[in-house]
């Protein structure tokens, strides 16, 4: 019955999701495994994972498990997603028929409302507005199985993020001089990395920022070019070497949409004030 406990244990989680390298704190990992036991997702799948930032974190979740949700109730009689309107009027409307409603559900959402102009909303803003619009709508068509679920990351911008307890420990703020730095070949490469992800220079800037704290590739310690690495393996679920397949344009899609979260996510100066009043 409670599938993802029998395969999926704190301990197991513990050994394979927080390495070393992870910028988690305790507290945080243990309140991470508690909220993926509670909702049933399953970590090693991407249903749930952690965006760390600064002494916070948000954890998030795929639209695609709101649609398998909602497909295991065994109510869901076919959906659709279409943009209509254009500039300011430009909207994604959602429609979800349930076999238990007489008429289907309709729910839209407004491209000025949410459009964050960065990252992946710079170069796929269309594809972006119908991520969120049909994440809400499955959220309100489905409330007994997708109410209180952790929101998506698409809608990172509304979710309320985790403040720091009192034991958590501050992130290195600096990196060094002295420490080793990535080769010039590299730093190229980490250009071309962000670029193909999706990014123009101005978010590139922050990321470096926040990942390396740094404001130039040249100056990106080894160390903290190994964590990231590792982190990108655990979002893609394989290794990154020279002997292993490039990353492909779907997963630099992936890569491209983690990425904008945590862009969304440091550009939030109050997300508590910024829930949808649905």
């Amino acid at each position: 019955m409670n599938e993802l406990v029998s395969k999926v244990t704190k301990d197991t989680i513990m050994e394979f999701l927080f390495g070393s390298e992870t910028k988690l704190t305790e507290p945080q990992k243990e309140l991470f495994i508690q909220l993926a036991v509670k909702n049933q997702l399953d970590p090693f799948k991407r249903e749930i994972y952690a965006i760390p930032y600064g002494n916070k974190m948000s954890v998030v979740t795929g639209y695609e498990v709101y649609l398998k949700r909602a497909e295991a109730s065994h109510q869901l009689d076919g959906w659709e997603c279409h943009l209509e309107g254009e500039k300011e009027l430009l909207r994604a409307v959602v429609k979800i028929n349930r076999k238990d409603w007489s008429k289907p559900f309709v729910h839209e959402v407004f491209m000025s409302e949410y459009n964050t102009h960065q990252g992946l909303w710079n170069t796929k803003p269309m594809t972006m507005l119908k991520k969120v619009a049909t994440a809400q709508a499955f959220r309100l068509a489905f409330p007994n199985e997708l109410g209180g679920m952790i929101y998506t990351a698409d809608e990172m911008q509304d979710a309320t993020p985790i403040e720091k307890e009192s034991q958590v420990k501050e992130l290195p703020e600096v990196v060094e001089v002295s420490e080793p730095v990535i080769s010039q070949g590299l730093s190229k490469y980490v250009h071309i990395f962000f670029k193909k992800a999706g990014f123009d220079e101005q978010d590139k800037s922050i990321l470096l920022e926040h990942y390396f704290n740094v404001q130039d590739t040249l100056q990106i310690a080894r160390r903290d070019w190994t964590d990231f690495n590792h982190e990108m393996e655990k979002l893609l679920n394989r290794k990154l070497t020279q002997k292993d397949e490039p990353i492909s344009e779907d997963e630099f899609g992936l890569i491209g949409d983690y990425l904008t979260q945590v862009l969304a996510t440091l550009g939030v100066s109050d997300t508590a004030e910024e829930v949808i009043n649905e």
